[in-house]
Parts: C-alpha cells; structure tokens; sequence
C-alpha cells in the first residue's frame, strides 16, 4: 500500500512493517533520519538495513521497557547474537509510549553512527560492504511520519 503526501505510514499492532526501497544504497557520507510516533501500547520498534530478508547490515531494536537500544545484523539467516556480538547501549530515557522518536543513522567510513532524539548513542562498526544495502525496514507499534534520507524528504514509504 503507498501512502499519500502528508499522510502517515501507522505499521499497526507491531506486525505491519515499512518498507522503503534504496536503490543506490547507502553510501559512506550518506545519512537517514527515520521520524516517528510511538503508540500509546508500544513496547518498542526495528528499523534494518537490508540486502535481504536473510542479510541485514544492522538491525536495531529499541526496547522501550529496558530503554535500549540492541545493535546486531543477519548473515544467511544467523543472526549475529548467537556469535557473541550482539551491541547494547542503554539510558534511552527519551522513548516513551504516545511519545516521538527521531532515529538518526549516519554512514561513515567504518561504521554507522546511530542517534536517538539527537543524543549520540552508539557507533556499529561495518561487518558488510554497504554497497549492497537495498532496503530499509521498520516494524513496531509505531506511525511513521517522515524519512529523509540525504537531506531529501522521501513521502513513498510502502507497507
């Protein structure tokens, strides 16, 4: 379903998802602002860069009991925390059910740095080529309201 400029994407109970389309990737010096409304019911969210449904670049999952935020990516289907190297950050005291979120991600040289409401949280060292990236995917008890990518206001998110 493509949403309406102005109009914004509500993933429901937790089980929709978003998703938007890169088609020239996610390139080093490129960055994502991904601007939402939790839901009053909302236990948290996923955003993920993705080549695949079996391959993510990063994965975050913002926990709203615990207030943080879990760093991991998917390689073939295993995800990285059966290895050991799952990252968490906490103190997100910022998330809140009912409440907006503006999640930042930043593509650097080495890695991705991830800000939460423009409190610097965590930097997620690169375990891919970030060429390959074609997707970014969101799901939680959330609406989303704006993604822009590279400085440009990107109104086709699809669900």
């Amino acid at each position: 379903m493509h949403r309406r400029k102005g109009e914004s994407l509500d993933l429901g109970d937790g089980n929709g998802i978003g998703r938007f389309n890169l088609t020239e990737g996610f390139h080093p010096g490129g960055s994502i602002i991904v601007s939402g409304t939790l839901k009053s019911n909302a236990k948290g969210f996923i955003t993920n860069l993705e080549e695949s449904s079996s391959k993510y670049y990063l994965h975050i999952n913002a926990d709203i009991d615990t207030k943080e935020l879990v760093f991991s990516h998917k390689d073939d289907n295993k995800w990285a925390s059966k290895f050991g190297f799952n990252d968490t950050t906490t103190n997100l005291t910022s998330l809140c059910p009912g409440g907006n979120f503006d999640l930042t991600i930043i593509s650097l040289e080495t890695g991705y740095k991830i800000q939460m409401n423009k409190t610097l949280c965590y930097f997620f060292n690169y375990r891919f080529n970030t060429l390959n990236i074609r997707n970014i995917r969101f799901a939680g008890n959330t609406c989303l309201y704006r993604l822009l990518m590279n400085h440009i206001i990107y109104d086709h998110l699809i669900m």
